[in-house]
């Protein structure tokens, strides 16, 4: 079995199944009912664009997942984590796009030329996807397109980060929903009632030099308040530290960032506690609307230096 290494750490290894097994299991999946998106979501949209939208291009690509037997979320959560939804001519290493694909490895045969012609990044991340999923499958396990609780790890097989980078893309699951949800309403699996919010929280922070724990967020239908708290743990301490932020009131669309202050005399203690290794904390940010509807988004992260 060939193995690759790339961008942040990642490996890949070429995927092998026997070929008996393989035609069954392509059988199987051919009468198996269409993801849950497959009704409404499912047909072939022209790339719009570099200079599209994040909606435009997060529809674009769940209906080429659709299109394929892949849920929509899933490519649309990869790329939120791995470009911010844009296709990067730049990233770590060699690594570019929106899957931020290595072109020491992928620009050559099918995938040539794949940053000039994101359908084939797209192409990519579908066909691999589906490749995993029939080794899921033919090994006995689950079928990931039933429980949008194993998207993420199933994204992580397929872009192969460093391991303690597998976590960040479970997190992306309900903005990649809100964000293909004009055409793929059925992916919206929230109550349609239910306050709308974006939240993005950086895995690692420095904190000790911005003077706050930060969360950035939008209320793209309505205004919104939202506060975040933060319990931080210190190298070698076992007293936790309780933070909390002033209240952010957003108008409708705008974007903001919560922060939870740390005030100069704990900067110092933080500098000195980083001498030791990480610090850990736990973010929650509360989020409510005008008629009293609220949501909470709780997250770890990683003050570093």
């Amino acid at each position: 079995m060939n193995q690759y290494t790339t961008r942040s750490g990642r490996r890949f290894r070429s995927l092998s199944i026997p070929v008996a097994a393989l035609l069954v299991t392509i059988f199987l999946l051919l009468v198996l009912a269409p993801t849950s998106g497959a009704a409404v979501c499912g047909r072939t949209v022209a790339y719009p664009g570099n200079d599209a939208t994040r909606e435009q291009h997060a529809n674009w690509m769940a209906n080429g997942a659709v299109v394929r037997g892949i849920p929509g979320e899933l490519p649309v959560m990869a790329a939120l984590v791995e470009s911010g939804l844009k296709n990067l001519n730049y990233g770590d290493r060699d690594s570019v796009g929106f899957f931020q694909m290595r072109t020491s490895i992928w620009n050559r045969g099918e995938y040539k030329g794949y940053l000039q012609k994101p359908n084939l990044q797209l192409k990519w991340f579908t066909d691999t996807a589906a490749k995993v999923r029939l080794q899921y499958i033919v090994a006995g396990r689950p079928d990931p397109a039933n429980d949008p609780a194993s998207y993420g790890v199933w994204i992580a097989d397929v872009e192969r980060p460093a391991a303690q980078y597998r976590g960040r893309y479970q997190k992306r699951l309900e903005e990649a929903r809100a964000l293909v949800a004009a055409t793929c309403p059925n992916l919206q699996k929230q109550d349609p009632n239910a306050l709308r919010v974006y939240v993005s929280v950086p895995d690692k922070q420095r904190s000790h030099r911005s003077g706050a724990i930060v969360a950035r967020l939008r209320c793209p239908a309505e205004p919104c308040n939202a506060y975040g708290s933060a319990i931080v743990r210190l190298p070698g301490q076992r007293r936790l530290l309780r933070l909390s932020s002033d209240t952010l009131m957003l108008p409708t669309g705008k974007r903001g960032a919560v922060r939870v202050t740390i005030r100069r005399a704990l900067r110092k203690r933080f500098r000195r506690a980083l001498a030791r290794g990480e610090i850990r904390a736990r973010l929650r940010v509360t989020i409510t609307d005008t008629v009293g509807r609220g949501t909470t988004r709780t997250e770890k992260i990683r003050i570093v230096r």
